[in-house]
């Protein structure tokens, strides 16, 4: 990614650090807890930045919108305001190039970046007041930034934009005739992703294009590539032939990889959500069939990895699971397999009691899918996490989510052998690195075991394939 940045200015520094660290096979789960609610729910492709938003009350005057940027790697926290600004300076951040220079976002309600210590304002044509840049493309001497603008009347009418060098364009224009049946319709539509090479732009656009009896309020989703438009609509396709397609919603927060090629979904249809996802390329809808019912896709990486989890509104709030040997595996079940992070340090990270339990909502993937940054809570910036791996958790060991059980009591140290407390017929021991340090089958209560002072892992494997993890400490 070059940095000529609008031609280019100088760079600034950071500071902070993370809260939580937890370590397995060089794995780091850790916890990016914000006193003032920030929301770190967006990630610049290298997997090194994050930048988002902080809420604050105002005395009850309102909400009021900060912007902030983390070095992912220190903990660094940097607000892309001055301090006199915090309570009066409206500003929001949505995309940060992998040097964490620059930053796109709002100011004072207008489209705008950050670069060089300060907010940049993009133009508007006349009649719009307000806007945002939700993505960038740096592709070699243009800086490309896609957002929306409103106008002055608040939502009456959305417009997608596009700056090319700080010169305003209207994706509109790329947008085919047959979609856009009358003003109104021009009007209600909206980008937010570009891709690294600026080929392919994701937007969403009020549904015209519609048969007359479809029931459908929200915008459709569609897809610029390489200046060719479109509409990313089920209506007539075979993958989507067993639906009522008269009854498919389209949820706004649809996500496109880093290198444009998969777009993530969110879908209900038939009166349940469909996790699916959309290959660029390809020309194809892919829908989850291993997901577990009533899930939808939240990320999908640029190998075509999708992550799913239970929307809002399930008893298993916003879990997320991936897919290992074709069968769904909860996130945090193959965390404590595979890299030896354990359960209470997975419920560390949420600060409610009513939300322990697991890492739950994944919002960004890095371009080489060992940086994941999510939520534990209802989108609380209290909540905030950062996973680093080794290596993807898709690439990770299989472990089927609805045969494991983590049980503290399961196995104990003693005199030289390590005692189990359920029937056991065959075990794995890994260090607090994840490196597997004896495995061997169980044919009594217990084994012996000559492993040093030291906490370890234990996954214990019964005659029914069920997979008992515990914590096992050796003084």
């Amino acid at each position: 990614m070059k940095k000529n940045y609008l031609k280019q200015l100088v760079f600034i520094g950071l500071s902070m650090f993370f809260c939580a660290n937890a370590q397995g096979q060089n794995a780091e789960l850790r916890s990016l807890f914000a006193e003032d609610d920030a929301a770190v729910i967006y990630m610049s492709d290298n997997g090194d930045w994050a930048c988002g938003s902080a809420f604050n009350n105002n005395d009850g005057a309102g909400f009021q919108s900060n912007a902030s940027k983390w070095d992912l790697t220190t903990g660094e926290r940097i607000y892309l305001v001055a301090e006199d600004e915090l309570d009066r300076a409206q500003s929001d951040a949505f995309c940060i190039s992998d040097d964490g220079l620059l930053v796109g976002g709002q100011y004072l309600r207008e489209p705008a970046y950050h670069l060089n210590g300060e907010w940049h304002v993009l133009p508007m044509p006349k009649g719009y007041t307000m806007g945002e840049v939700r993505d960038f493309a740096i592709v070699e001497n243009d800086t490309i930034f896609v957002g929306r603008i409103f106008d002055g009347d608040g939502f009456q009418k959305i417009q997608s934009a596009k700056w090319v060098n700080g010169e305003f364009e209207k994706i509109v224009d790329l947008i085919p005739e047959e979609y856009q049946r009358d003003e109104e319709n021009k009007m209600m539509n909206q980008v937010t992703y570009i891709s690294t090479d600026g080929k392919v732009i994701l937007g969403a656009i009020k549904p015209v294009y519609w048969p007359q009896n479809a029931n459908i309020e929200e915008r459709i989703p569609f897809i610029i590539n390489d200046g060719e438009f479109k509409l990313l609509s089920p209506m007539n396709r075979e993958e989507f032939s067993q639906l009522d397609q008269n009854s498919v919603r389209f949820f706004q927060d649809e996500k496109m990889s880093c290198n444009g090629r998969y777009i993530a979904l969110q879908m209900f249809a038939n009166q349940t959500n469909i996790p699916c996802y959309y290959d660029v390329k390809e020309d194809k809808f892919i829908i989850i069939e291993e997901a577990p019912e009533n899930t939808t896709c939240l990320v999908v990486d640029n190998e075509g990895n999708p992550y799913y989890g239970g929307p809002v509104l399930t008893g298993d709030f916003r879990k997320t699971y991936v897919t290992i040997d074709g069968t769904a595996a909860l996130i945090d079940d193959v965390l404590m397999t595979t890299f030896g992070i354990t359960q209470e340090q997975i419920d560390a990270i949420c600060l409610d009691e009513l939300l322990i339990g697991s890492l739950r909502w994944v919002y960004n993937i890095s371009s080489d899918s060992k940086t994941i940054i999510g939520c534990a809570g209802e989108g609380s910036g209290t909540y905030n996490w950062v996973l680093k791996l080794p290596y993807p958790l898709t690439e990770g060991e299989f472990t089927a989510v609805e045969n494991i059980v983590n049980d503290a009591n399961a196995v104990f140290y003693a005199d030289g052998n390590i005692n189990f407390t359920n029937e056991v017929d065959y075990v794995e021991i890994y260090n607090i690195n994840g490196q597997l340090v004896q495995n061997e089958e169980v044919s009594a209560s217990f084994i012996p075991t000559k492993l040093a002072q030291g906490i370890y892992v234990v996954k214990a494997y019964n005659a029914n394939k069920q997979i008992t993890t515990s914590k096992l400490i050796i003084k």
